[in-house]
């Protein structure tokens, strides 16, 4: 009877190093390894059609490839959100700025994103004071379950009081009293489109008669100038 004995050769030992950057640790693609595949799928995200990476993210690019745990950064980068805008931003379909990315998606939705942009300098820092306006403007829109009236809000609110707070930042004059006199305005504004729709009006069909009617029993803030 023919014994079989085990092999005693010592097993051939494993080559964990990575095929693009020889590092060793385990592939996450066939003989790549996580690092190297965070790059390339960013590097494509980033594409601003020249087959090369927006210089103006190209900062970016290297922190987020660079960065401790690539797993986590290559789940990160399936979320449909952040893959819209990093391609949108690259190819300038949407504007390398904070108004751009206000206008592409939620705050909530983009919050850690543009955080990484301005961290890597692709983006400005922006002043606190307008950042809580602007949070606290977002949160007061969604407030306004009435289109009719959520709409003149959010024009009032951003083509007056918005345009002004940033224009003020730029200018590093923007204090906190003016933030406080553009919530406090916004929210007499949507009191008083409430009080017409109590009454069965609108902005539209409103009269002298209406506002005056409205004024008179009301607070001095209702007619407090803005600050200077």
């Amino acid at each position: 009877m023919t014994r079989r004995f085990a092999s005693t050769a010592p097993a051939s030992p494993v080559d964990l190093r990575c095929t693009r950057c020889h590092h060793e640790d385990r592939f996450y693609r066939r003989g790549v390894c996580a690092g190297c595949c965070l790059s390339d799928d960013l590097a494509a995200l980033l594409d601003d059609g020249s087959g090369r990476v927006h210089p103006g993210l190209v900062r970016f690019h290297a922190a987020v490839s660079g960065q401790p745990h690539p797993r986590s950064g290559i789940i990160w980068l399936r979320s449909p959100v952040v893959r819209g805008l990093l391609t949108d931003l690259a190819s300038g379909r949407v504007p390398l700025t904070h108004a751009g990315i206000d206008e592409y998606a939620p705050r909530t939705a983009t919050a850690h994103l543009r955080e990484l942009l301005v961290q890597c300098g692709a983006l400005p820092r922006r002043n606190r004071d307008l950042v809580a306006f602007e949070t606290w403007l977002a949160a007061k829109l969604t407030q306004i379950t009435d289109p009719g009236q959520r709409r003149p809000i959010q024009r009032f609110a951003t083509w007056h009081h918005l345009r002004r707070l940033r224009n003020l930042a730029r200018q590093g004059t923007l204090t906190d009293r003016q933030v406080h006199y553009a919530k406090q305005n916004v929210t007499i504004a949507a009191g008083f489109l409430s009080w017409l729709a109590d009454r069965g009006r609108t902005l539209t069909d409103c009269t002298p008669a209406d506002i005056d009617a409205w004024l008179a029993p009301g607070p001095s803030t209702r007619t407090e100038p803005a600050p200077s």
